[in-house]
């Protein structure tokens, strides 16, 4: 259901003809690669954040504030990495920016698969700042590089476009994150039929989620590619960014500006008239 709703406003933006007869994912450089990328980034993301704190209180036996407390290193991570990231994308543009950030998110989500059910905090502390780090180094230059590509007159679309991707990515990784630990969860539980049965289940689990963890990797691997692939996207003060404005659609010069004196019926035409008739 994401991919498909996915696909289907990238079908809009290419029917949709936007200011003077200029079509939407045209303007957006390299088409839909700028979606792979948001998309998976937000998939990964939200496998961790829907998952971990089931891991934490379930398979770890944290309270729910315990939990929630322990997760917030991942946003407080983004918020401080997220402008200087952004600054540096201005400075020397915004694939290798982006591309090393779903780097370090991916390694982040693959750095979880290995944390056990008795873990020390330390343990999953420097887990959640890895991929708060990866979230905050890859979403300045991504946006830059998606608003960057768009006429003014099309930056609202173009923003609308990215939070809807977000939102898409998100409820991706919910469906899959819950789909990968329903199927794998009934073989864990058939490894450890020799415990007790509540640490049986706590063990069974942890590592269905670690299982979902590897599946998020893989996802975010891709979005690595994507960002590679899209180039490298005009720096701040590129002459050869997009313009603010879009040129008319006919081609046709644009007509003079409305309350000209020299235009023709205008207030100097007419005095000129009842000058002669004199």
């Amino acid at each position: 259901m994401p991919c498909a709703r996915a696909g289907q406003l990238i079908g809009v933006a290419r029917l949709t003809p936007g200011p003077n007869g200029a079509f939407g994912a045209r303007e957006i450089e390299r088409d839909g690669i700028f979606v792979v990328s948001v998309v998976v980034a937000f998939a990964g993301l939200f496998t961790a954040t829907f998952l971990l704190p089931f891991v934490l209180q379930d398979g770890s036996g944290y309270t729910p504030l315990e939990a929630g407390l322990l997760l917030t290193p991942v946003p407080i991570t983004a918020a401080l990495v997220a402008p200087f990231s952004g600054a540096l994308s201005d400075r020397i543009g915004q694939r290798l920016p982006a591309s090393v950030g779903i780097a370090i998110l991916t390694a982040g989500l693959l750095s979880l698969t290995t944390l056990p059910t008795a873990f020390a905090v330390p343990d999953l502390l420097w887990r959640l700042v890895l991929i708060g780090a990866g979230q905050g180094i890859f979403l300045s230059p991504n946006s830059s590089s998606i608003l960057g590509s768009v006429p003014r007159p099309r930056l609202g679309t173009a923003s609308g476009m990215i939070a809807q991707m977000r939102v898409v990515g998100m409820a991706f990784g919910i469906v899959i994150s819950a789909a990968v630990v329903a199927i794998r969860l009934p073989a864990h539980l058939a490894t450890v039929a020799g415990l007790p049965p509540a640490q049986a289940k706590q063990e069974a689990f942890v590592l269905a989620a670690h299982d979902a963890f590897i599946v998020a990797g893989l996802i975010c691997s891709i979005g690595i590619v994507a960002s590679l692939v899209r180039g490298r996207g005009p720096a701040r003060g590129d002459p050869s960014g997009t313009s603010d404005t879009l040129p008319p659609a006919s081609g046709r010069p644009e007509a003079p500006p409305t309350g000209s004196g020299t235009r023709e019926g205008g207030p100097t035409d007419r005095g000129r008239s009842r000058a002669t008739a004199t």
